[in-house]
């Protein structure tokens, strides 16, 4: 009976230590979730800080860009663009479709702009370069330069001036 006893108050103590430790655990666990939820909190309120700060910036930059009665008149004088300014199509044309790596490589061009030129090229044969470089959403420049790369070697031998 002694035996059994002992055996029994061996299995409590067991029992006990293993309660405790699960308890220290969950003690433990519950003060790291207490911890997370403290810093992800803090976070959340720098965070909104910083939303706040910046939706005042831009209030501001805003509130900056409305001209004033007064200074409108010089605002309209210093941005005011020229008439012959060429601006982009505000609708683009229809353009036929050219795969970008069936056209030659064009220095300081995108392979995409170059297909755009040529697209326009295809569009309006008899086109100027700036009514292509409107077509193609660009300057007359790049409208050139593919022109320029797309050019035959016999032309450009012709106007060779070494050659001359």
């Amino acid at each position: 009976m002694a035996s059994q006893t002992a055996g029994q108050l061996a299995e409590a103590r067991l029992m006990a230590e293993t309660a405790m430790a699960e308890q220290a655990t969950a003690e433990q666990h519950a003060t790291a979730l207490s911890e997370a939820h403290q810093a992800v909190s803090d976070e959340l309120a720098r965070v909104r800080a910083a939303h706040d700060r910046l939706l005042r910036k831009a209030e501001e930059r805003d509130r900056k860009s409305v001209p004033s009665s007064g200074s409108r008149n010089r605002k309209s004088q210093v941005s005011s663009a020229p008439e012959d300014r060429k601006s982009l199509a505000a609708v683009p044309v229809s353009l036929p479709v050219v795969d970008a790596e069936e056209v030659p490589a064009v220095p300081g061009v995108s392979a995409d702009l170059a297909a755009r030129v040529v697209a326009a090229i295809q569009a309006e044969p008899e086109a100027d370069q700036d009514r292509l470089a409107v077509l193609a959403g660009t300057s007359d420049r790049t409208v050139r330069k593919v022109q320029k790369a797309l050019l035959p070697a016999e032309q450009g031998t012709e106007t060779d001036r070494a050659a001359v």
